[in-house]
């Protein structure tokens, strides 16, 4: 959507609501944990990490840490990844790749 269009003050107005009805004791409704990361803000190798062709190791970028605290978290409420920033044909590209043809992460 377009800048100022209310992209980001929807999804944290939906985190209130969806919360509120936690604490309301609201049936089907869980608590929701936010990470929101402005991928414009990241260097492209911090963000989704990179193998180092001399040490041959792998360094996890923000994205690769975020996922496996988000995994190893057991609570039942909702863990929600956001990238909210302008878009970068670069890291928007990269993240496709990760995407099946329904447009789902696949992570291996």
């Amino acid at each position: 959507g377009s800048t100022l269009s209310g992209k980001s003050t929807a999804w944290q107005m939906l985190v209130r609501a969806m919360c509120r009805l936690r604490r309301e004791n609201v049936e089907g409704f869980v608590a929701v944990k936010t990470f929101v990361i402005n991928p414009k803000a990241i260097p492209y190798a911090n963000l989704y990490g990179e193998y180092d062709l001399q040490t041959f190791e792998w360094t996890d970028g923000v994205l690769s840490k975020v996922m496996r605290e988000q995994c190893a978290d057991e609570k039942p409420d909702q863990k929600w990844l956001l990238l909210d920033g302008p878009v970068d044909t670069l890291w928007i590209e990269s993240m496709n790749t990760v995407l099946d043809d329904n447009k789902k992460l696949c992570l291996m």
